[in-house]
């Protein structure tokens, strides 16, 4: 912890004892602070994204009020860096969500915090009592219905208008499959889309992965149905690493209405309009969809799939999905183009292939 030895001076006490001295003559700004004490006490039960987000986050209080020292900021700083978010965009010209500045926020006060308690200020600067954890005001959201599975079949059938990756033969077979991912686990993008043949262990039917926001180890069943649709990829049967190879760009609407190309491009512009969908439907609405569903037929085994702690799940189930719950979600209703027949020119039992499936 930090701690007040003395008028001049401030150590930092480490497990082991070591001091680091620094004068009240001395700069400390909010960055060297993170990165010199903070990140020391924290690094070790932190993931790489998370720290990340923290850096990210300072980033931006310093680039609006500039490097000042710690101690010196009060109200008036703290309402000029909720207006400087305001007017901050996004890449793509969009300016930030409500949600977004005011989890920039938390990562900026979870700082200045830490420095409180280590009496290194006197308190931790906020905008009023009432407003210590956001800047601005949420509005309510209307949250999406679950996605049902005539929706699905929709989806499923407007794949064949995707136009992205256009280099890969199958593109239209390769969202069809990433949808049957989404729709049956609900991971997040990222995790999905970087997905590798190397983390399917078709002999112990299971899916392994780090997730890269959270760093934790999430185990996940395989099913029949997944199965057959990951051995029907053009890349199951290639000397591809990747799972979905080419799905490397997002994409994104530029600020005169056209897009860039790239797989969040291709959904919105491409696939939603081709299914009749008039509300935006995004990928997150599956991981609630997922969550809710598979919550349904057994208390916690939604949260426990999509990698959401609740009490009583332990890391046995994270690592070890037991056959209750491989149960569970084997038998779980699937939309019905999930069991379509797969055409011969894709199906693997018809060509040989190099990865065998035990």
């Amino acid at each position: 912890m930090i701690a007040a030895a003395s008028p001049n001076i401030l150590r930092l006490f480490t497990g082991d004892e070591e001091q680091h001295e620094t004068t009240d003559d001395s700069l400390i700004s909010l960055s060297d602070y993170y990165e010199n004490f903070v990140l020391k006490e924290i690094e070790e039960d932190q993931s790489p994204g998370s720290i990340k987000e923290d850096r990210n986050a300072i980033r931006h209080f310093e680039r609006i009020l500039g490097v000042r020292d710690i101690r010196s900021y009060g109200k008036d700083d703290i309402r000029s860096f909720s207006d400087g978010l305001k007017l901050t965009t996004t890449k793509a010209g969009k300016p930030l969500s409500p949600s977004t500045i005011n989890k920039i926020w938390r990562e900026v006060k979870a700082v200045f915090s830490f420095a409180h308690d280590a009496e290194l200020i006197n308190r931790v600067p906020s905008l009023g009592y009432r407003k210590k954890s956001r800047l601005v005001r949420i509005p309510p959201k209307i949250k999406r219905e679950t996605i049902t599975h005539d929706e699905m079949d929709r989806l499923w059938d407007a794949c064949r208008f995707a136009t992205y990756p256009t280099r890969k033969k199958d593109c239209c077979r390769s969202w069809q499959v990433l949808l049957c991912m989404f729709y049956t686990y609900g991971q997040r993008t990222t995790d999905t889309l970087n997905l590798r043949w190397d983390q399917i262990h078709w002999q112990d039917r299971n899916i392994r992965i780090i997730a890269k926001k959270t760093s934790k180890l999430q185990s996940l069943p395989l099913t029949d149905v997944v199965i057959r649709q990951l051995q029907s990829l053009p890349s199951y049967r290639s000397t591809e690493t990747k799972i979905f190879p080419g799905f490397t760009t997002s994409g994104h609407q530029r600020r005169n209405g056209s897009w860039k190309t790239g797989w969040r491009a291709t959904w919105r512009r491409d696939i939603l309009p081709a299914a009749g969908f008039t509300d935006r439907l995004i990928f997150k609405n599956f991981r609630e969809t997922v969550a809710t569903r598979y919550n349904t037929i057994e208390a916690g085994l939604g949260n426990w799939i999509t990698a959401h702690y609740v009490q009583g799940v332990t890391a046995e189930f994270y690592d070890n999905p037991t056959q209750r719950i491989r149960e569970a979600i084997e038998n779980c209703a699937v939309p019905e183009c999930f069991l379509e027949e797969i055409s011969s020119d894709v199906n693997p039992a018809l060509t040989k292939t190099r990865r065998k499936a035990v």
